[in-house]
């Protein structure tokens, strides 16, 4: 292996009207104390002033690309970066997050042992409105062996995002991984499953390099349409198949944790006890024939309610919901 500071890191941020965050953000890359870096920044159409700031940072340094483009979304967003990167490491940074000064640096390390195929890193999470900060850290009892551990770097949140990640960008191209450009939520998660599917050795950093940052939610009953329910069974599958074929070490606790989760996020919706029964089929089908059995008998049982038991589910989330809004 070559010393680290020959591996050029391609960063990319999609930007897209994030004009009051986006300087904090290009300031925390710009100024990374590893320095063999390109910064590949794409607006996707903004109409808020981002694109003049894009630009002005692009006459402050060399290593920044700027490219402009009309509106296409975050992911066919990240293909174009995907595509004309030329690094042999690759990052993606939101534009209205920032990283530690070392967050490069510190994720190129490990490699001066071993080419891993993805280094991960812990974040924290910032809550803007709440002015709290809490890092997410994963469990000490990780081995490096990415079969043994996927289900407990799964159940840590941040696994599933693009961001704290350093992925080796010819394992993508050489294998045809992308952002699924139809689907608008979880996209992301969905794209992890594909990648991990040929990581075969995997580093960690267990800092939180990564600030995350929770601003303004978007509105609820669009999160929680048709489109975005039936984007998540298409994840739920690909984690399923992802199990299947892998045979990672208790890979159906992340399946049903998963499934689960998304059965919870759309417990309330506009088409009542109804729609949400008729969605708890659809997710129930996909762990079908995958309950663990000892030391996962509480989620076994969770899944083998029958619709009977599911207008309690429904009564407890939209009594919370009711509650928090």
């Amino acid at each position: 292996m070559n010393d680290n500071n020959d591996i050029l890191v391609s960063i990319i941020v999609p930007v897209y009207n994030a004009k009051d965050y986006l300087e904090d953000c290009l300031d925390s890359i710009i100024n990374q104390s590893y320095k063999n870096i390109e910064i590949i920044l794409i607006d996707d159409g903004s109409s808020d002033g981002s694109s003049n700031i894009l630009d002005m940072y692009a006459t402050k340094d060399t290593k920044i690309k700027v490219i402009h483009n009309t509106n296409h979304g975050v992911s066919y967003t990240r293909n174009y970066g995907i595509k004309i990167a030329t690094g042999s490491k690759i990052l993606f940074i939101d534009s209205d997050d920032t990283v530690d000064l070392d967050y490069v640096k510190k994720l190129v390390e490990p490699l001066k042992k071993q080419n891993y195929d993805v280094v991960v890193c812990g974040a924290n999470d910032i809550n803007v409105k709440k002015g709290k900060v809490r890092a997410r850290r994963f469990p000490k009892s990780l081995t490096g062996d990415i079969k043994n551990d996927f289900v407990n770097l799964f159940l840590v949140p941040s696994i599933t995002a693009p961001w704290g990640k350093l992925y080796d960008l010819e394992l993508i191209k050489r294998n045809n991984i992308s952002f699924a450009e139809g689907i608008s939520f979880n996209e992301d998660v969905l794209f992890n499953v594909t990648y991990f599917k040929y990581v075969e050795n995997y580093a960690l950093i267990n800092e939180p390099l990564y600030n995350y940052f929770h601003r303004t939610s978007n509105s609820l009953t669009k999160n929680r349409s048709n489109k975005n329910f039936e984007g998540c069974l298409k994840v739920a599958s690909a984690l399923r198949e992802f199990v299947l074929d892998t045979k990672v070490k208790d890979g159906n606790v992340a399946l049903i944790h998963t499934c689960f989760n998304y059965l919870k996020w759309f417990a309330i919706t506009e088409g009542g006890y109804a729609l949400f029964k008729e969605r708890a089929n659809k997710v129930r089908n996909i762990v079908d024939g995958m309950y663990a059995t000892k030391g996962n008998k509480r989620a076994v049982n969770v899944w083998m309610l029958r619709n009977e038991m599911y207008s309690l589910l429904y009564a407890m989330y939209w009594l919370r919901e009711k509650c928090r809004w």
